[in-house]
Parts: structure tokens; sequence; C-alpha cells
């Protein structure tokens, strides 16, 4: 069995924790990260009422999280978006292209009904194979 190595990114928020919780786990190929919402390094949100710009900054935090454990946006596998409004997805049409490039990772949305924000619109949790 493999350790588990928990991967914590000082420069990337923790966005009011209810709850101890670890950016990242790494257990062996595989890197699962938490959740992702659009704050910045002050927790500050980004991207108030856009959710394109709100998806950018979660790809800059995930762009982060994915070097600290030795890997980058190629290694992705599995994206989970949570959205406020589904009807979102259609908003967010080449925004993944700017951070990823074919294959893409595997997909899931999710309406949910709210989150920890009123002003956030989505978070992302993904996983990343690094062999």
């Amino acid at each position: 069995m493999s350790e588990k190595i928990r991967i914590d990114v000082p420069n990337v928020p923790k966005f009011n924790p209810v709850a101890p919780y670890s950016t990242a786990i790494k257990a062996g190929d595989f890197l699962f990260i938490t959740g992702q919402v659009s704050t910045d390094q002050t927790n500050q949100i980004i991207g108030d009422g856009d959710i394109r710009e709100q998806v950018r900054q979660i790809f800059r935090n995930l762009g982060e999280i994915l070097h600290a454990a030795g890997a980058d946006y190629s290694d992705l596998v599995k994206l989970v978006y949570f959205y406020q409004h589904i009807d979102d997805v259609a908003k967010l049409a080449g925004v993944r292209e700017e951070f990823l490039s074919e294959p893409f990772p595997a997909v899931t949305g999710v309406e949910i009904a709210r989150l920890a924000d009123k002003k956030l619109l989505v978070e992302i949790d993904a996983i990343a194979w690094k062999p």
C-alpha cells in the first residue's frame, strides 16, 4: 500500500474552512485536490459575479497545487465542477483551453444548492495522475 502524503500550499488560500482538511493528498501516483473556489492569497473572492473570471482564478490555484506536488495541468485526469447554476456551463466556452490541452480531463458538472459564499458561482475539485 502506498503512503499518503499531505500537500499544503501556503499561497493557495483555504476559504473559511469549517473543519481541518488538506489542500491535496498524494496517494501513490494520484493527487486528490480539495475543491477550489475563486479566492486569492488574501482570501478575497476574485471575479464577483463573473463565472469566467472565477474559473480562471480556480485554475491558477490548481496550478499552484499541482506545481507543489511536482505535477502540472497535463497531469489532470478528472475535474468535478459544482455550479450554483448549471446554465453557467455555456458561459465557460474556451476558458479551460487557456490552461488545458488535449486530451482534456474527464469532467463532471453538478448543480448544487449553494456554496460557502453567495458570491461564489463555482467550485472545482480535481484528480491528477503523475506516474
